[in-house]
């Protein structure tokens, strides 16, 4: 059954990511595609064990986790619908965003992506197919994130190159 879900949602990744990850791709577009299918492994693998023991640690820090990953996603599609002065789709802007979340961190949204890989892996944290799956999905946000920012260096050149000396790729302060 699980591989049956799998192939569904990965037919629905596909048909919604079709336009901008596929057929004219930018450069991060089919490695977030890959991080989506990562992240919907884990949470296939790790189904049995969503709601058991409610209370243990590793439980808690999942929801944490999985819940904490709502607001970078949301401030950054806002911030950049907003702000960014987007032509087409939300994430071909036309003006730097430099500001709120974007002064601390230059990939909200992709934190966002590590948050729930996080959240559903620490569900059952010793599988090993698990731990492929997080690994995957670790680095296609780290190489989707260096993809869009060769993007972002080629249309904004030296402003963004200033904000990736004074910002951080996914945590605050701290990388």
């Amino acid at each position: 059954m699980a591989i049956f879900i799998f192939f569904l949602e990965t037919l629905v990744f596909a048909s919604v990511s079709w336009r901008y990850a596929i057929v004219n791709p930018r450069r991060q577009g089919p490695y977030r595609f890959v991080v989506f299918e990562a992240i919907l492994a884990l949470a296939l693998m790790n189904a049995e064990v969503w709601f058991a023991a409610p209370a243990a640690p590793l439980q808690i820090a999942s929801w944490i986790a999985l819940a904490l990953s709502i607001d970078p996603a949301l401030a950054g599609f806002l911030l950049l619908k907003s702000r960014g002065r987007p032509r087409d789709h939300f994430e071909y802007t036309t003006a730097l965003v430099t500001d709120n979340v974007y002064r601390y961190i230059r990939h909200p949204m992709y934190a966002s992506l590590l948050l729930p890989a996080i959240g559903v892996y620490l569900k059952r944290p010793t599988d090993g197919l698990a731990i492929v799956a997080f690994a995957i999905a670790a680095v296609a946000v780290y190489v989707t994130a260096k993809a869009e920012e060769q993007d972002t260096l080629e249309t904004f050149g030296p402003a963004y190159a200033a904000c990736m000396k004074t910002s951080k790729m996914f945590v605050p302060f701290v990388f």
